[in-house]
């Protein structure tokens, strides 16, 4: 049975990706109806980067190989932190926004920048899968320091 564990661990991960998947999209298309009965896109803006942080934790539950918790800091810092900030930064960035409209041209252009790098979702993705790497240590150590 031992050797069918590996197996079975991987193919439920896969089973509960397809579900987690289902679940996604039952809940953007709920937002996109409510969008499109308020025209109030808060709630796209929001949801874009948290699913994508979702699927990034996901993702990277299969990368773990020992379930102990031993954080890397260097990976929690200069990779989870700068993600994180960038995944929720067009969200943010909309609300103040909202609130008060930049007069420069510099404030324009970072904000037309941040969103076209969050229509990737890539910041999200890594922000979530960095995070369980780092809680977990699953770092690959360089053969310098063995």
């Amino acid at each position: 049975m031992r050797k069918w564990s590996g197996y079975l661990w991987k193919l439920g991960w896969l089973v509960g990706l397809i579900i987690l998947t289902i679940i996604v999209f039952n809940i953007e298309n709920q937002i996109q109806r409510h969008v499109a009965d308020t025209f109030d896109a808060t709630y796209m803006y929001w949801s874009k980067p948290i699913i994508a942080l979702i699927y990034g934790l996901y993702i990277s539950l299969i990368l773990v190989r020992k379930w102990t918790i031993n954080l890397n800091p260097s990976l929690f810092w200069c990779v989870f932190i700068p993600n994180i900030v960038l995944a929720f930064a067009v969200p943010l960035w909309s609300f103040v926004l909202k609130i008060e409209i930049p007069s420069n041209n510099i404030a324009i252009t970072i904000y037309t920048w941040l969103n076209r790098m969050y229509t990737s979702n890539l910041f999200g993705i890594i922000a979530g899968s960095s995070l369980i790497l780092s809680i977990f240590n699953c770092a690959t150590k360089s053969r310098a320091h063995k």
